[in-house]
């Protein structure tokens, strides 16, 4: 009998197991994420500066040898930004930003992140979780930016400000002397979505979720796949990536959750947080880091929308007060 017993706790377990993983396979294979209105997606058209005004892509090598873009825009010696784009954008995108940084002194390295524009060799994809950290690393050792009498603050836009947040948070951040996350995307979940509702980006949830847990059982596969897709008419360009993979997006947030990430941070850190925005409502959130780390400081802006912080005069002067204000001058 007891053996009876033993053998259908085995084959119910098995069962199990075995109804598991076919879920896990379904989720890898079939959740993708669907392709968003840009009618929907409440967001302006790109910039279209004429190419006489942007400065020329300046190129420098990875350690793995793929070439890392960047734009420069020199300004007072001494007092770097180095700014990061936003989702599916470019160095291009940013020259607004870029340009009223350095009439406000700074010196600025607008970069491409690999995966987007003229920086990696595949479009809004890398090699592995984190290689955007490495790169990062490489650029800076590559342009020599780091010294003694330099004041070197990381800036980004969006996602780009939820890199940058990763980067305060994470085992890199004495790399730079201060952090500025302008309206940076905080989603719950580190690798979701705020919402389904969201009509900028759609998510394969149960792909993300699925590929965790095989990262979680020692099995890092098809984190090429494709898990964010977002509402910008495009193909995939040296000026637009409209989708990024599992590997990518993971790249971009923090490690573990925004609480243990905010504890981490142990350099002057200003997020800019807009209650009026569209596209990435992290004001609640941004709130709480700043709760939880004395080195962290919100600036809240009312009546300014997400793109409008780097497209128009009011967002722009919000961005180099907050400038000036986390690098002394």
């Amino acid at each position: 009998m007891a053996a009876w017993w033993i053998q259908r706790v085995f084959f119910v377990a098995a069962g199990v197991a075995a109804g598991g993983l076919m879920t896990l396979a379904a989720a890898v294979a079939f959740s993708s994420p669907q392709q968003l209105s840009p009618a929907s997606a409440r967001a302006p058209a790109p910039p279209d500066f004429p190419l006489a005004w942007v400065p020329t892509l300046n190129i420098v090598t990875a350690r793995d040898g793929a070439p890392l873009a960047y734009r420069l825009y020199p300004g007072q010696e001494g007092r770097i930004v180095v700014l990061i784009h936003g989702s599916t954008g470019t160095s291009y995108d940013v020259h607004d930003e870029a340009e009223t940084l350095r009439r406000a002194g700074a010196t600025v390295y607008s970069l491409d992140l690999r995966g987007h524009g003229g920086s990696g060799t595949r479009n809004g994809d890398v090699s592995y979780v984190g290689q955007l950290d490495d790169d990062l690393k490489d650029f800076l050792q590559a342009t020599g930016l780091q010294g003694p009498g330099t004041h070197l603050t990381l800036a980004g836009f969006s996602v780009g400000g939820g890199f940058a947040l990763r980067i305060a948070s994470g085992p890199n951040r004495d790399l730079f002397d201060s952090y500025l996350a302008l309206t940076p995307f905080i989603p719950r979940d580190t690798a979701l979505s705020p919402s389904s509702g969201n009509a900028w980006v759609a998510i394969a949830k149960p792909r993300i979720l699925a590929l965790r847990t095989l990262e979680w059982l020692g099995l890092p596969w098809f984190q090429d796949l494709v898990v964010a897709r977002y509402a910008r008419p495009c193909q995939p360009d040296a000026r637009c990536s409209p989708a990024y993979t599992y590997r990518m997006r993971m790249s971009l947030h923090v490690d573990g959750t925004w609480p243990e990430a905010a504890a981490r941070i142990n350099r002057p850190t200003t997020i800019v947080a807009l209650p009026d925005d569209e596209v990435s409502p992290a004001h609640p959130r941004a709130r709480k880091m700043a709760t939880a780390n004395p080195q962290v400081v919100i600036m809240a802006v009312d009546g300014v929308q997400h793109f409008a912080l780097v497209q128009d005069a009011r967002g722009q002067k919000v961005v180099t007060d907050a400038w000036r204000a986390i690098a002394g001058d």
